[in-house]
């Protein structure tokens, strides 16, 4: 196996990474997951805004000071700095940290081995990010970061079930038979920025009927169009 440093330029849209606050970790309500799958809500009702592909960049494993065994016996041979200090100076130019990496193929067998089996993987507490992205289609096409060699997944956006089960209702009265669960948000925005939520609904052709607490949580009123992403029972 080979390593070798190179750039996509074809211009795929990027996952970001998200950060839940501790205290909402481990909340009866899935916040973390919430927070996780609602952007592919988003994706969905915006869809010309993306591109065809897009990418999920997911951190590799890091030793308890917060370094990573990859840097050290990989970058830090042509980077003499720690990864934090790295990492610290990709926030302003990541392209010119990489550029100071070699182009040619490197044997991957010249790095020792408890180095070598991070390409590719994650740490325990991006597991789970692995997991639902890969759910939703996300694969590892044998691309990694060469900072902590954390993998690059990749998905054609039409494929991702959520993208492609969201769609859009107009509101109308009623909060009775409420048999579906998924994330609805309001189009109108109101000044209220993006406002999505998870919660019961009832869907009738291009119209749908939400709990007056959820229609109030996302800022819809009567008449609003409301975006709607049908959710698998149990997500």
């Amino acid at each position: 196996m080979t390593i070798q440093v190179m750039t996509d330029e074809t211009g795929p849209s990027e996952l970001g990474g998200l950060i839940l606050a501790p205290g909402y970790r481990g909340h009866r309500e899935k916040l973390g997951s919430l927070l996780s799958l609602v952007r592919f809500h988003f994706l969905g009702l915006h869809r010309a805004m993306f591109q065809d592909r897009i990418l999920a960049e997911l951190m590799g494993p890091l030793t308890p000071d917060s370094q990573t065994l990859f840097w050290e016996f990989f970058g830090r041979r042509f980077i003499n700095l720690s990864y934090t200090e790295a990492d610290a100076f990709c926030q302003h130019s990541k392209e010119f940290m990489t550029s100071l990496l070699p182009k040619e193929e490197i044997y991957a067998s010249t790095l020792p081995p408890e180095a070598r089996n991070l390409i590719g993987k994650v740490g325990e507490e991006t597991r789970p990010a692995r997991s639902m992205l890969e759910k939703q289609g996300f694969a590892y096409h044998d691309r990694c970061d060469p900072f902590d060699g954390g993998p690059y997944l990749e998905a054609a956006v039409d494929s991702i079930p959520l993208v492609a089960a969201t769609s859009q209702a107009t509101l109308v009265a009623g909060d009775d038979h409420l048999d579906r669960v998924g994330f609805v948000s309001c189009a109108a925005n109101r000044g209220l920025g993006f406002r999505a939520t998870r919660g019961a609904y009832a869907l009738d052709g291009k119209h749908i009927r939400l709990a007056k607490a959820t229609a109030d949580s996302i800022g819809a009123v009567i008449g609003d169009v409301v975006g709607v992403t049908a959710l698998e029972p149990g997500a």
